[in-house]
């Protein structure tokens, strides 16, 4: 779970009472990845969604595009963020602090900017026919060994829901 409070601290995302989904190792790598933030790194403006409005935050993170993924550094902790793209300008966001699980957001991603949100675990529990490609365990869910089921992400980004977080690498 340390790779998803550093990922939701880079990210800003708002406290959740679950878990999201995560993976034991990654289903991204740099071949399936783009640079959906743009090509360049640096300083990034965070803000988070508070009563349907962007608040922006105090925490400082910097953006470091490494191969076609980014690295994202709060003071000492270090996150990869590996954006793949489902259809559209909807994402699959991958999350990872390195030897740790990976953890699993949606994005929305136009101009540059990015408005995320977690895939919680309750709203998969609450969906049957996701249960072929996630596993349970007590609050926690995984996605169950194989390949990348764009299938399941694709039906997550059905289910709707609001972005919790937006990033975006501020202009030098």
């Amino acid at each position: 779970m340390m790779v998803l409070r550093i990922v939701l601290l880079c990210l800003s995302a708002l406290a959740l009472t679950g878990c999201v989904l995560q993976s034991g190792t990654p289903l991204y790598d740099d071949t399936s990845s783009v640079l959906a933030l743009g090509t360049r790194g640096g300083a990034a403006k965070l803000a988070s969604r508070i009563e349907g409005k962007w608040v922006p935050e105090k925490e400082a993170i910097t953006i470091k595009v490494v191969g076609k993924h980014y690295e994202v550094t709060s003071g000492t902790s270090t996150v990869a963020l590996n954006f793949v793209k489902l259809k559209g300008s909807t994402y699959v966001v991958q999350g990872r602090e390195s030897g740790k699980a990976a953890a699993y957001m949606l994005g929305n991603v136009t101009n540059g900017i990015a408005e995320v949100r977690p895939i919680a675990c309750t709203d998969i529990k609450a969906e049957a026919s996701l249960a072929k490609w996630v596993e349970h365990d007590k609050d926690d869910c995984f996605v169950k060994p194989g390949p990348p089921p764009e299938k399941l992400f694709t039906a997550i980004s059905k289910l709707g829901g609001e972005a919790t977080s937006r990033i975006e690498i501020a202009a030098q």
